[in-house]
């Protein structure tokens, strides 16, 4: 059976249409529990969205949907991804079996000669018909690995290394018995060419002092850099989870994109920065694992809570899919409401910008490069246009960004080096990663500097005209780079080099 989401509208979109009492809402959920299996039932509370998942026959949930009163929302879920520039992004899922009797025997060595752990992916294409699959493994404590395929059908033709941190990551040809040497990631400075090229030059722990930045990701940390990080919990399949360690990392992205906003490491070290390693930074999981998508329902619920219960200025979501939902935009205009500016990545599907991003009032956010920032041979490579259009001196646009007219700006998103949880919750380890995901909290850290700066801002009550006032700072502060609008939106963000 298909899933649907039945929740209570809160923001105040439909003024006198909002008439209908709780005792009929109450009515509507009871029955929608008489034919459906009910997953969860979270009640509304106030300032609480209430959230009901249900298992139930398409046709009656739709009858169900035209009967409710307006300020009831009845729709099916759909599923957000991480919005990271993936292997997945290049070879998809396993189409075929790759069957046994061969294999391809790989070694993964650091420059230093060390053995990283890292994840290697090989694209197998079939000598027949010339259709693909692909086969995953991890290295081990030796840097070895074997993945097996039948030679009656296919041949390894591309294999892709992603270290878990330290290392570049690495694609090109296989053969079998080959030795990969990873080139390792620049470190030494906390200032990254992200941060100069917003106008950056050094590090100040205090810079984005006073403003509250959240975050709806796969959780974050454990991390020495990111120890101050407040946790707003998971929300799961209709439930949240307020116990301890229930927002920590379960994939790396949610740190690394925490990192890129609020990363403090400690004198001397060599780990880079946030951008505004001075905000305050709350972080809700959406994500079950590694390897999940995210509810509309969770994501709304973890984007009231940031709003309401945390109190944030902006809320960064590098997620997005291809599927609209009332839920989640219900809950985008609510915290617009409560001032907070959602700013949300486009997308990496060389297609329409994905929702939340596409939502009207959300901060909808492309990602650039660097030409010569990481080696030829890492995935940030792929990410280079094949046409000189795509470039505005050594800039270039990514060539995944999804692009629209409702693009509202471009940052830093290929190749930048955050904090991810390492092998213990002492290890300052970081990562390279790529993708729009990157490139939103890039505008999010910029925007918190500058409005860190701006008296004016900072004595705002929280409601609409405080998300405004964010936006306008956000506008003045873009720079065209002649990319254009689809692609740059109004331009390339800065920061306020204080």
């Amino acid at each position: 059976m298909p899933r649907f989401i039945v929740s209570h509208r809160l923001a105040g979109r439909i003024g006198a249409a909002r008439s209908a009492s709780q005792e009929a809402h109450e009515t509507v959920r009871a029955g929608i529990r008489g034919f459906a299996n009910v997953v969860s039932d979270r009640r509304q509370t106030a300032g609480t969205r209430g959230l009901m998942i249900v298992d139930a026959d398409a046709r009656e949930m739709l009858q169900r949907q035209r009967q409710a009163p307006p300020d009831i929302l009845i729709e099916p879920e759909v599923r957000r991804r991480s919005a990271r520039f993936t292997l997945a992004a290049l070879t998809g899922p396993p189409a075929y079996p790759a069957g046994t009797g061969a294999s391809l025997n790989l070694t993964v060595r650091s420059s230093a000669g060390h053995a990283p752990a890292a994840t290697v992916q090989v694209m197998l294409t079939n000598s027949q018909t010339g259709a693909a699959t692909s086969a995953t493994a991890q290295t081990d404590a030796m840097g070895r690995v074997s993945i097996a395929y039948d030679a009656r059908q296919w041949w390894p033709s591309t294999a892709i290394v992603t270290p878990h941190s330290g290392q570049w990551s690495w694609w090109g040809t296989p053969s079998n018995g080959a030795a990969i040497t990873l080139s390792d990631l620049p470190r030494g400075t906390p200032i990254g060419w992200w941060h100069q090229l917003l106008g950056i030059s050094s590090y100040r722990v205090s810079r984005g002092q006073g403003i509250r930045v959240g975050f709806a990701d796969t959780g974050a940390g454990p991390h020495p850099c990111l120890a101050h990080v407040q946790s707003a919990g998971a929300f799961l399949a209709g439930a949240h989870d307020s116990a301890a360690g229930s927002a920590n990392d379960v994939s790396g992205h949610g740190s690394h994109v925490a990192g890129l906003v609020g990363a403090r490491p400690p004198a001397p070290s060599t780990g880079y920065a946030g951008i505004a390693p001075g905000a305050d930074i709350s972080v809700a999981r959406v994500f079950q694992d590694a390897t999940s998508t995210a509810s509309n329902g969770d994501i709304a619920a973890a984007i009231d809570a940031l709003s309401s219960d945390h109190n944030c200025d902006l809320i960064n979501l590098s997620l997005g899919g291809t599927d609209r939902s009332e839920i989640e935009l219900d809950a985008v205009t609510a915290a617009i409401e409560k001032g907070s500016l959602v700013l949300a990545a486009a997308g990496n599907g060389v297609g329409a910008i994905d929702y939340p991003a596409a939502y009207s009032g959300v901060v909808a956010v492309s990602a650039l490069g660097l030409y010569g920032s990481f080696p030829s041979n890492a995935i940030e490579a792929m990410a280079v246009p094949s046409t000189s259009g795509g470039f505005a001196g050594s800039l270039f646009e990514a060539s995944f960004n999804n692009t629209g007219p409702h693009m509202a700006c471009t940052a830093p998103g290929v190749g930048v080096i955050s904090t991810v949880p390492g092998m213990s919750p002492a290890d300052a380890a970081y990562a390279a990663m790529s993708g729009t995901s990157m490139a939103c909290p890039v505008v999010c850290g910029a925007l918190a500097t500058l409005l860190a700066a701006d008296s004016g801002y900072t004595r705002l009550a929280r409601d609409t005209r405080r998300a405004q006032y964010a936006w306008n700072v956000l506008v003045r502060s873009l720079r065209q780079l002649g990319l254009g609008s689809t692609v740059q939106g109004l331009g390339l963000v800065s920061a306020a080099a204080t």
